[in-house]
């Protein structure tokens, strides 16, 4: 983890309450290695290990947002993509540490825009950078912690809230297109892939993942 940011607001209303960002101190072993930082996330992110020197620790930072979402009674924390990727890593980095204070930060309802939002049928591509670019806004900083969360919050603002948080409440379930080899175009148009969803294999079936 390289920068943690979030911002806390009131659905529906423009003006956020809360804005915070910092980069996280990376593990004393690290300190110097030029290593720490790949060429490609440097490419993607423009931090340098110059600029993590100057952060947090990542437990500090993760004890300050559980404070936050206590002390704003925060109903959901929203995120891009942030059920395969945020929750489970941040997740495994609080379950390493051992510590036991970070009541509200998993248990109250995650809602994942790249997933949860039924965007109109010719929004293509649920990147962020896309469908920030399909709602007529430009991310003026991609890849930077605090503009992403900014970008995110005025899609997620476009859309009826309940909706996309009862949505959310939704379990997963996997389905599989019953097509021959001569018609599995059908199943590549409606986007199923062929044996493999992540780290789930499904032997000579194309199958997807979609909200029960």
């Amino acid at each position: 983890v390289t920068e943690l940011a979030w911002v806390i607001k009131d659905a529906g209303f423009p003006k956020p309450l809360v804005m915070k960002s910092y980069f996280i101190l990376p593990p004393e072993e690290f300190w110097g290695s030029p290593d720490f930082i790949k060429p490609n996330i440097y490419q993607l992110t423009k931090i340098e290990m110059r600029h993590l020197m100057t952060g947090k620790p990542l437990m500090q930072v993760l004890l300050e947002l559980a404070a936050d979402i206590k002390t704003y009674g925060v109903d959901a924390v929203a995120g891009h993509n942030a059920i395969n990727f945020d929750k489970p890593f941040l997740e495994a980095k609080v379950a390493q540490s051992k510590l036991a204070h970070f009541d509200g930060l998993f248990d109250i309802l995650w809602i994942d825009t790249a997933f949860d939002i039924v965007y109109p049928e010719d929004c293509r591509y649920t990147n962020l950078m896309y469908v920030a670019a399909y709602h007529q806004m430009l991310n003026p900083f991609s890849h930077a912690a605090l503009f992403d969360v900014m970008t995110m919050l005025k899609v997620l603002d476009h859309y009826d809230i309940a909706a996309v948080a009862e949505r959310a409440k939704s379990p997963w379930c996997f389905v599989s297109a019953d097509v021959g080899y001569d018609n599995r175009q059908l199943a590549k148009d409606r986007r199923y892939n062929w044996e493999n969803h992540g780290t789930q294999t499904f032997p000579k079936t194309w199958v997807k993942r979609i909200k029960e």
